[in-house]
């Protein structure tokens, strides 16, 4: 298996921290508005999908995960989308740093979806892409709560046979590129809890194409009943 730097990304309702050996950075969440006058303490606390994206200078936001999911297509990677560039080049000019999350949909042939997953990420990281969201997109992850009940819901035999594919598309087109494996959710009972599944995933081989790992604690900034707090995430840090 290939030796990688290990990181670790994981979400705690309203706070991100992105490990390695030697830093940490936490990340914020901004707010569901774009009118900074309608804001308010959430029961999830910050967070959510904003419009407006000076947030991120106020706060000093250091990246930002765009919650519409990157749909992977001749499309794409020909002209882009706006709901994404608009989203991107915003971030960047914002000062934090954009996240990526492909919409990894099951892969009926490796090669076309690997092909065009190699051409998507030149589009946003040499290509005209890059040059209309003034910036390269580094950060790639493939799924979300694929253990949960999203979009990318599957097993983990599944999700390791997509992420797979994408990822070999993702690193052949910028072998520095940082593939994030999709956010496991905390608090799925059986065979899919976040431990059996990172487990699984990990004996198929997935070390070996993701750089990133994401989990989601989602607790509250006021825990009601058994509720988690939202800082709970951290206890996972080394």
């Amino acid at each position: 298996m290939k030796a990688r730097t290990p990181y670790l990304y994981a979400e705690t309702c309203s706070i991100l921290i992105l490990t390695s050996l030697t830093n940490i950075f936490l990340f914020m969440f901004p707010s569901s508005t774009g009118d900074k006058s309608k804001e308010r303490d959430e029961f999830f606390g910050i967070s959510g999908i904003v419009k407006n994206k000076e947030y991120f200078k106020d706060l000093g936001v250091g990246t930002y995960r765009h919650g519409f999911p990157m749909g992977i297509s001749e499309d794409v990677a020909v002209h882009g989308k706006r709901i994404h560039d608009v989203s991107l080049e915003q971030t960047i000019r914002n000062g934090a740093t954009p996240v990526v999350v492909i919409h990894a949909v099951k892969v009926k042939d490796e090669e076309h979806v690997r092909e065009l997953t190699e051409k998507v990420v030149k589009y946003y990281t040499t290509g005209e892409g890059a040059r209309k969201i003034g910036g390269k997109i580094k950060y790639w992850q493939i799924g979300n709560e694929e253990n949960g009940g999203w979009f990318t819901s599957c097993s983990p035999e599944e999700y390791f046979h997509r992420l797979r594919v994408y990822a070999s598309g993702i690193k052949k087109a910028c072998p520095d590129c940082v593939v994030i494996m999709g956010g496991l959710l905390d608090g799925v009972p059986g065979e899919r809890s976040l431990e059996s599944y990172l487990k699984r995933f990990l004996e198929l081989g997935g070390g070996e194409y993701v750089d990133s790992f994401d989990f989601h604690f989602y607790g509250t900034v006021k825990p009601v009943g058994g509720g988690q707090h939202y800082l709970s995430g951290l206890s996972i840090l080394p």
